[in-house]
């Protein structure tokens, strides 16, 4: 209940009376407690005032169920208050008439919450029916003031980013390319599955190997089928791969004369699961890339006479089209005679 006050004139003051409140900010949905202050206040021993709310903004009850609490000018005042379509009205008054403890300071603080904002926004709000009472029951009229509450909306971490890439394949009696992940944030854990030609698979010619080689890293690498292998990085003892680009695995094809043609192989990766540090799992499209051998030197060196097979032998020399399961004898042009093992 607010206290009703005697308006009279004041007497002339050296120090003037001021109620005020500083500008303050709130994040969207938060509940702050915004401070009532008190300017030449020596000399007085009660106030009132009433808080208009804008929309968006509520008082709100503490644990002590009131929606004011006391400040540091008060001493045996009492604070009373009630709230009521959106209107906070606050009393504080000392049944001996004591005066304040300060000139300045906090009086009361009123607790408000914000609701939730798409966006920043500034809420006026505005304080009226502001009263001052001295023992001699003198009541001082102050005019109405405002001040701006700032409701900051919350940040959203935009969704981090994930791209593959796959170096050119060098040619150092095979073929090897190295895979890169590139992600805008820290990686705690990878795990995908590494799709390979059929051509290249069941001649048992690809082998996937873990290129992430310190020891703060767990790197499993299965070969599920003849043609998927199930790749899983892990990061050990908390540690990350850090957000930038990192090469994380590699593909070797073991060239054996005459038995990959030069043609274009594709590989695919797929089932991708992605932890971020933040315990977060993304799942990236899939990744399609190729192994072109039409223009390389694998290609030219296939064509070369003295080493290209002429003719296919089993072991109990029965002449065949082509290679064959196990073991096959491949006699070339310049008459060497190698074998060739197909697992």
């Amino acid at each position: 209940m607010v206290v009703a006050m005697i308006t009279v004139f004041s007497y002339a003051r050296q120090t003037p009376v001021r109620l005020f409140i500083d500008k303050d900010t709130a994040c969207s949905g938060e509940t702050i407690m915004v401070p009532v202050r008190l300017n030449g206040a020596d000399s007085l021993c009660a106030f009132q005032f009433s808080m208009m709310l804008p929309e968006g903004v509520h008082a709100v009850r503490t644990d002590s169920m009131s929606w004011v609490r006391a400040g540091n000018l008060l001493s045996d005042h009492e604070l009373s208050c009630n709230y009521d379509k959106g209107v906070l009205s606050v009393a504080c008054l000392s049944m001996r008439n004591t005066l304040f403890k300060d000139g300045t300071g906090v009086a009361c603080y009123v607790t408000l919450r914000a609701d939730s904002v798409e966006e920043d926004t500034n809420k006026s709000i505005s304080v009226m029916d502001i009263e001052f009472s001295n023992p001699s029951a003198t009541a001082i009229d102050i005019d109405d003031t405002s001040f701006v509450l700032t409701v900051y909306a919350p940040y959203i971490a935009p969704e981090p980013d994930f791209s593959f890439s796959v170096s050119p394949f060098t040619f150092s009696g095979s073929l090897q390319s190295l895979i890169t992940i590139t992600s805008s944030a820290d990686i705690s854990s990878i795990a995908l599955i590494v799709s390979v030609p059929e051509q290249l698979a069941v001649n048992n010619l690809v082998n996937i190997f873990s290129h992430l080689l310190e020891t703060k890293f767990r790197t499993e690498i299965v070969k599920s089928d003849e043609y998927t292998y199930n790749v899983l990085i892990a990061a050990l003892d908390g540690g990350v791969i850090p957000a930038g680009s990192t090469e994380i695995a590699g593909v070797a094809v073991t060239y054996v004369m005459g038995l990959i043609p030069a043609d274009v192989y594709d590989f695919s990766l797929y089932d991708i699961a992605i932890m971020t540090a933040g315990g977060k799992v993304y799942n990236p499209a899939p990744f399609d890339y190729r192994l072109d051998l039409t223009g390389t030197p694998v290609s030219s060196l296939a064509l070369e006479p003295q080493t290209a097979p002429v003719s296919y032998f089993t072991l109990d020399g029965r002449e065949v089209d082509g290679p064959v399961q196990g073991v096959t004898l491949v006699r070339h042009a310049n008459g060497k005679v190698t074998k060739l093992i197909n697992r």
